[in-house]
């Protein structure tokens, strides 16, 4: 397992450090686990608060044991682990990342297009608009384009884009509204 702790003697830079968590060790008692510093001493409840220990990787077997030290909560444990789980970057997510910078950036929610439009009606309007037609569409019964022109969107986004957003709208009402316009 990997620890990373605030070392004090040299103008508090983190340093990571490899350590064991075992039962088979003089300070630990009654079958609770310690955990076990290169040096062959436990690391103690005060060290580990003073010098700002964290857990950086551990094996599942140690993560069993490590929910058994005394002084480490089992949900800052979870919460470090989860953390650092997260910032990792595999080059699926490199790749993913890359397409959507190629696109003009992560694509828009609906919520987020709703929300913005609510707020600064005329910031970004055309992609938000674009992403609000996109979740709204699939969702109207009647026709969404004009028949008379060749853009298969054109009437459905000139009838979002002339619209106030309060930010309360759902793709749902939002469908419903413009079912209930084309069947009048």
């Amino acid at each position: 397992m990997e620890l990373s702790y605030v070392d004090v003697l040299s103008n508090g830079e983190r340093k990571t450090v490899t350590a064991s968590v075992t039962t088979d060790q003089p300070a630990s008692s009654a079958g609770k686990p310690v955990i076990v510093l290169p040096t062959g001493e436990a690391l103690d409840l005060t060290s580990w608060l003073l010098l700002n220990y964290q857990i950086v990787t551990a094996t599942p077997d140690e993560m069993d044991l490590l929910k058994r030290v005394q002084f480490i909560n089992q949900s800052l444990i979870m919460s470090e682990l989860g953390r650092k789980g997260g910032s990792s970057t595999s080059e699926a997510k490199k790749r993913s990342s890359a397409e959507n910078g190629k696109k003009g950036g992560r694509p828009v929610s609906f919520k987020t297009a709703v929300k913005s439009l609510a707020a600064y009606p005329q910031k970004n309007r055309d992609k938000l608009i674009a992403a609000i037609n996109d979740a709204v569409e699939p969702l109207c019964k009647t026709n969404t384009y004009n028949n008379e022109g060749s853009d298969a969107h054109t009437h459905l986004l000139n009838w979002l884009n002339t619209g106030d957003f309060t930010g309360e709208e759902t793709p749902t009402s939002l469908a419903t509204e413009w079912d209930e316009l084309e069947d009048d």
